[in-house]
């Protein structure tokens, strides 16, 4: 029996080889053959015994596919809670609640840093010429040295407070965040957090993902709803005066955000229950027990 999980360019291989060798396979967290390259589906399903997935409609694209499919609910189901009570939070980030708060999340990746942080700096700035009791945070990301992110803030003279600890109890409080499209606009949205999503990459590299990717949105929340509730901004749009524009909107209309996250409730539960990894565990010993 062999378990793989994830890194597709690697298990593929080693499932073909492990089904060459009869030995059954179950495949967590597959390919993204939603996203692009789905004939990757087909070779996932002449290899594996099951394929446990984590979207629904990765099981469809998958089972389209021919593969045997165990929809088991996505991990950060059981992952994304807050540790703290919004009281305790407030009192943790020395936060007014009467306040507006927005979180900015530029990425964990130093290219993404210094693409992105200088339009949501200078938005931010903007934003604040309506709204000057504003309160801002960047939660640092692991990978990101503090110096690279402080200097930048410094550069844009931006009233931000950099945090380490406690992310999701600050996305929790947080009005909306201003974030790179990947798993930390899921994770707002998991919270109840809007996001304005922004994505940008070299030219050339967007070219290609045009011609490769075929889903009509890039922010996984959109993605899951199946219609964007939240707002791209891409490539060229990322612009300081185009974020500010979306957040002073937000924070001028009372209604909307109120409504966004209604929106984010019913993607939310797309996702399916928590108790994934139980799932995907149940799934193994049934493969193992066929």
């Amino acid at each position: 029996m062999l378990v793989t999980i994830d890194y597709a360019d690697f298990n593929m291989r080693l499932a073909q080889a492990a089904k060459n060798l009869g030995i059954k396979v179950v495949y967590y967290i597959a390919p993204s053959a939603w996203a692009w390259r789905r004939g990757r589906a087909k070779t996932i399903a002449a290899s594996v015994a099951r394929v446990a997935s984590i979207f629904p409609f990765e099981a469809d694209v998958y089972r389209e596919a021919g593969a045997k499919v165990s929809f088991v609910g996505h991990p950060l189901l059981d992952i994304v809670k807050p540790s703290l009570t919004r009281e305790e939070a407030y009192r943790y980030f020395a936060a007014d609640p009467a306040r507006p708060l927005i979180t900015l999340m530029p990425g964990s990746r130093r290219q993404e840093i210094e693409t992105l942080l200088p339009e949501m700096l200078q938005a931010l700035r903007l934003i604040r010429e309506r709204q000057p009791d504003l309160q801002a945070f960047l939660p640092l990301a692991s990978t990101i040295s503090r110096d690279l992110v402080a200097e930048m803030c410094a550069r844009y003279q931006a009233d931000i407070q950099i945090v380490a600890a406690h992310t999701y109890d600050l996305l929790a409080i947080s009005t909306f965040v201003i974030a790179s499209s990947g798993t930390a606009t899921l994770e707002a949205a998991l919270l109840g957090t809007p996001a304005i999503i922004t994505y940008k990459l070299s030219p050339l590299t967007w070219l290609l993902g045009k011609l490769l990717v075929k889903i009509p949105h890039v922010g996984l929340p959109n993605i899951v709803a199946g219609q964007r509730i939240l707002p791209e901004l891409i490539q060229g749009e990322v612009r300081a005066e185009k974020i500010a524009a979306i957040a002073e909107e937000w924070l001028r209309d009372a209604g909307e955000l109120p409504r966004i996250r209604e929106e984010l409730r019913m993607m939310r539960r797309k996702l399916g229950e928590p108790g994934a990894v139980k799932r995907v565990a149940q799934v193994i010993l049934d493969v193992a027990g066929d």
